[in-house]
């Protein structure tokens, strides 16, 4: 018999969601199709801090929808298991998909710039700070302020921070595989999120 934790949230990826989250990816992507012959300049990025986070996976394709303001489609995955099977098992495995609005005070993809969107993520995370582990799913809005710095006519380099509220409801588990279910948890939470070190190539 296959436990909670084994099937988890990657065996969800593997074996397709459920209408929720169909429809809730789908809110996500509809304006990004219903745009896409109005492209112009796409530019495309990774994060380093993602990357060194437990070498999460990410990518960023954005576009300008004016002068001033950009729409952004951002994605970070991690299926990363280290230690498996150990009692140092760690993970922070995830799946996030994210959109949102930038606005540029100078103008796109140059200088300063804030911005917002949503962001949904299904997570399974444990050994990280105790073998404790938490397995669920997050949805919610971000913030954000930044800098692009141009490095040539193509590429830049970002910095940038934000935060992140969301609610969150989770399984809680005694250790990082297989462990005993000891609880569940729903709230609401404030957290530092879209840390950026992020390099930027705009076709």
């Amino acid at each position: 018999m296959i436990c909670g934790m084994e099937r988890g949230v990657f065996n969800i990826i593997r074996g397709g969601f459920g209408s929720r989250h169909l429809i809730l990816w789908a809110i996500f992507l509809l304006p990004f199709t219903l745009s896409a012959q109005r492209v112009n300049n796409i530019a495309v990025g990774t994060n380093l801090v993602g990357w060194a986070h437990l070498i999460t996976i990410n990518g960023e394709i954005s576009y300008p929808v004016s002068r001033e303001y950009t729409a952004h489609l951002r994605v970070k995955f991690n299926p990363w298991t280290f230690n498996k099977g150990s009692a140092k098992q760690l993970q922070s495995r995830h799946l996030a998909v994210a959109a949102g609005v930038r606005r540029w005070l100078w103008y796109a993809n140059a200088g300063w710039f804030y911005g917002a969107g949503l962001q949904y993520t299904l997570f399974n995370q444990g050994g990280i700070s105790s073998r404790t582990t938490r397995e669920g799913w997050a949805m919610g809005a971000n913030m954000q302020i930044g800098y692009a710095l141009l490095l040539t006519k193509h590429l830049n380099l970002e910095f940038g921070a934000g935060f992140y509220g969301a609610f969150a409801k989770y399984r809680i588990y005694s250790c990082q595989r297989c462990g005993k279910i000891v609880g569940n948890a729903a709230h609401w939470s404030l957290v530092p999120n879209n840390i950026l070190l992020q390099f930027v190539y705009i076709i």
